[in-house]
């Protein structure tokens, strides 16, 4: 992303919060944003139908299924690290809760009670949504000061043979930077995994649907300097078709946003890649639109991979998608995961 003033104002806001611990502590928050849009856990379902809570003691198995191999590793005593690296670890504790941790417990480090979590079920996928209670931090530096309400949201999908989940930073906003008053709901930070029982892609026609998740967060800078973010959590469907090797397509459809049109590539080991190539705007949450054509994206990102009960049996897909489109005056970035299985 260019250094423009908004992205500028973005870095600032996430290094002052982790400057001070970032934060993070019970669940049960909901939050909103004091100028833009409203960040709620029950926008983060969307039109999903709920599922019933999982019995005390069963907080991994809801999460995961045992046959994507993350279950064993929410439960394991070190917990489940994705890129492990340490930036980001998931672990089920001993009274069902789920502690997060970024950047070792450095950044944030946040614990989500099992009451706290809800369970839903869209187009066929299973998926847990959580958002803990808002952390206050006053802040008074040379570029930055005001007031920041910051909240750590997470979706965890669950395939048979794969999981999926993404996590964002997201913070409300109130004072100035550089002397420009900001004020609005900001996503400070993300990070999303997919891992499972990997299988390979050999030829034929394979088709895929279920559910895609993440965020959107935008800026504006008007004449006078005045800088207004907003954040929107996503919740749509994933339809995932393969032809050949070298000809897929990706399409993720969010209601109060876009429809994205992708073309993916699959290779022989099961791992997917591409970019968008087409969007129709389907919803007003965002007012900042996504340019006209793909070559003005300055980010632009498909990728996942192929699972299933053995390497010669591909069932399922997930992986991640971005797109990030940054002016002077106004920037839009969305991302996330996906979740698919075979029609």
């Amino acid at each position: 992303m260019k250094q423009t003033l908004l992205s500028g104002c973005m870095l600032g806001l996430t290094l002052s919060l982790a400057a001070c611990g970032g934060g993070g502590g019970g669940g049960g928050g909901s939050g909103g944003g004091s100028g833009g849009t409203a960040f709620t856990i029950s926008g983060m379902a969307g039109d999903a139908k709920a599922q019933p809570a999982p019995a005390p003691g069963q907080t991994a198995e809801a999460l995961a299924s045992s046959g994507s191999g993350v279950q064993s590793k929410l439960k394991s005593g070190s917990g489940y690290d994705p890129h492990n690296d340490g930036d980001f670890i998931l672990k089920v504790e001993s009274n069902g809760s789920l502690a997060l941790k970024v950047d070792n417990g450095v950044v944030i480090a946040t614990n989500f009670k099992l009451g706290d979590m809800r369970f839903y079920n869209k187009d066929g996928v299973d998926f847990a949504v959580m958002m803990d209670a808002p952390q206050t931090l006053n802040v008074n530096e040379p570029d930055l000061k005001g007031t920041i309400k910051s909240k750590n949201a997470l979706w965890i999908g669950k395939l048979e043979y794969a999981s999926f989940g993404y996590w964002a930073w997201v913070a409300d906003i109130q004072g100035t930077f550089e002397g420009n008053p900001v004020k609005g709901t900001a996503r400070l930070d993300y990070d999303y995994f997919y891992e499972g029982k990997k299988a390979n892609y050999s030829s034929g026609n394979l088709s895929f649907t279920g559910i895609a998740l993440g965020t959107a967060t935008y800026g504006t800078e008007n004449s006078a300097g005045a800088i207004s973010f907003g954040t929107i959590p996503l919740v749509g469907t994933a339809s995932l078709n393969i032809t050949n090797a070298s000809n897929g397509s990706l399409v993720l459809t969010f209601p109060n946003f876009y429809k994205l049109t992708g073309e993916v590539r699959t290779y022989s080991d099961g791992r997917l890649s591409g970019d968008f190539t087409t969007w129709q705007k389907l919803g007003s949450a965002s007012p900042v639109d996504l340019p006209a054509t793909a070559g003005q994206l300055d980010s632009n990102y498909i990728h996942g991979q192929l699972y299933g009960s053995s390497p010669s049996t591909p069932t399922e897909a997930a992986g991640a998608w971005g797109v990030v489109y940054d002016t002077d005056t106004k920037f839009i970035s969305a991302n996330g995961v996906f979740g698919v299985k075979k029609k």
